[in-house]
């Protein structure tokens, strides 16, 4: 009773290169083997981000990411233009700094790693300026786990907990700890499956070096 049956293929519009000034640098979105720093890139060896853009850029606040870090400055690249807290307009929306009890409302960067980071996930796309960040209509909710460039094992935790608690969908650490004691790897486990169960996406980075 079945003449034919066949794979049904997604498909949409062709994919979207962005405008910004800086994309032809980011061969980690779009790699044509453009030279960097005197160092030549491979053909597509790329996340075909120009592809995923073509089906979805992100819709304006559907997903927020947690950049557990050290902070995030107001930039044009999220709709804010200054420092004021808490953050005026734009995509960055209330964090907190688990670095310092005392200041708990001071997310800004004190780096200025954080909002680098933010750049990479969620700068807006298409706007004739700087780069793309990979979604283009994140809230970004900056955890300050660092003081200035270093911090400890208990903020970090912290941070993910207070994420966790507070909606964040994503949590990004970019980061590297050395010589965990047995206890303090398993308290941040702990604290990383607790996050987990409420359904928030961990994301760590492996280390530069």
């Amino acid at each position: 009773d079945i003449e034919m049956a066949t794979v049904d293929t997604i498909g949409g519009v062709a994919d979207v290169f962005p405008n910004d000034t800086n994309f032809n640098v980011q061969y980690a979105m779009h790699n044509t083997g453009q030279t960097i720093l005197g160092q030549s890139g491979t053909v597509d060896a790329d996340i075909d981000a120009p592809a995923a853009w073509g089906l979805h850029t992100g819709d304006l606040g559907t997903v927020t990411i947690a950049i557990i870090d050290s902070g995030v400055n107001s930039h044009s690249e999220y709709g804010t233009n200054n420092n004021l807290l808490p953050y005026p307009q734009g995509r960055i929306v209330q964090g907190r700094n688990t670095d310092n009890a005392l200041i708990p409302t001071l997310t800004t960067d004190g780096c200025p790693h954080g909002t680098h980071v933010a750049g990479i996930a969620a700068a807006s796309g298409n706007n004739n300026l700087g780069v793309a960040g990979m979604t283009w209509g994140a809230y970004i909710m900056p955890v300050r786990v660092l003081n200035v460039c270093n911090g400890t094992v208990s903020a970090l935790r912290a941070g993910i907990v207070w994420a966790a608690n507070n909606g964040a969908d994503i949590g990004n650490m970019s980061l590297q700890y050395y010589n965990l004691t047995l206890n303090e790897y398993t308290l941040l486990s702990n604290d990383i499956n607790y996050a987990h169960d409420l359904g928030m996406i961990l994301i760590a980075a492996a280390g530069n070096t």
